[in-house]
């Protein structure tokens, strides 16, 4: 069964149950809110962009393949797995029970519906080659909820396995707060495995400008970026955060220190009776 023929799309509404393949092809936006039930297969094909909108969840146990253009899953795909080929995205706030796959040419984009998003997923195989994008639009001390002020994943199952790109897309005009943190990969497990071969910055925000480069193991530092800051990710913890460059660091250090040797010394100066 094919849905549409390369056209401009539209909103479809019907229940379907269906056992063989069933193909949505368009160069628009469709969105689909009718349910999906039975063992066949959905294919996404056309530059288009489909939207899964259903609020009780799609039950068909067949694979489901992004081949081009744009998958938005914004239900729960309750039995079916999600492989995108290279040509295609796939996001949204739903739910991907299964294993969620994006091969080499692929992109992961949580926001492609147009805002930050809260994607999860039961597991998460970003292969070589393949794209991670990530909005972050919140400002100030105020950017820190995941799926409002930034895009996330939440892996509840097998641990995730990283690779091919990071990219993080800024939009906020305001400097972040130092010590914020961006819970952009969540592990419910608590581990990774596997890393990404680059993580690049890109938007228009306060940050679009820096640079990254690998530190460590699991770990990518920016350079500086505004407000003597720059940015830590850990691929081990999923996390971006905020960090005061090394002087900053190094003046609170001198501070704290200045402030213990005058304990000290009145301290002893009391002790001497001085």
């Amino acid at each position: 069964l094919r849905i549409g023929n390369g056209g401009a799309g539209g909103v479809l509404q019907a229940d379907l149950t269906f056992a063989g393949s069933l193909v949505f092809d368009s160069t628009g936006a469709t969105t689909y809110g009718g349910t999906l039930d039975g063992t066949g297969t959905l294919t996404k094909e056309g530059s288009g962009t489909l939207t899964l909108s259903a609020d009780g969840g799609y039950t068909y146990s067949g694979p489901t393949t992004v081949s081009a253009g744009g998958l938005v899953i914004d239900g729960s795909l309750v039995n079916s797995s999600v492989v995108v080929g290279a040509g295609g995205v796939v996001g949204g706030s739903g739910t991907v029970p299964n294993t969620l796959q994006v091969n080499s040419g692929g992109t992961l984009a949580p926001g492609l519906a147009g805002g930050p998003s809260l994607l999860t997923v039961g597991a998460l195989s970003l292969q070589d080659g393949s794209l991670s994008s990530f909005g972050i639009v919140g400002n100030g001390a105020l950017a820190g909820t995941a799926g409002t002020n930034y895009d996330s994943v939440t892996i509840t199952g097998t641990p995730a396995s990283l690779g091919g790109t990071l990219r993080l897309e800024f939009g906020n005009t305001t400097p972040f707060a130092t010590g914020q943190v961006f819970q952009l990969f969540a592990f419910d497990n608590g581990i990774s495995v596997g890393e990404f071969s680059s993580v690049i910055a890109a938007g228009s925000g306060a940050y679009s400008a820096v640079s990254f480069y690998r530190t460590g193991l699991e770990e990518w530092t920016s350079t500086y970026g505004t407000s003597e800051q720059f940015l830590r990710f850990s691929e081990r913890t999923g996390r971006l955060e905020v960090v005061p460059e090394p002087s900053t660091w190094g003046m609170l250090l001198a501070g704290g220190a200045a402030a213990g040797i005058s304990a000290l010394r009145r301290r002893r100066q009391k002790m001497l009776g001085m």
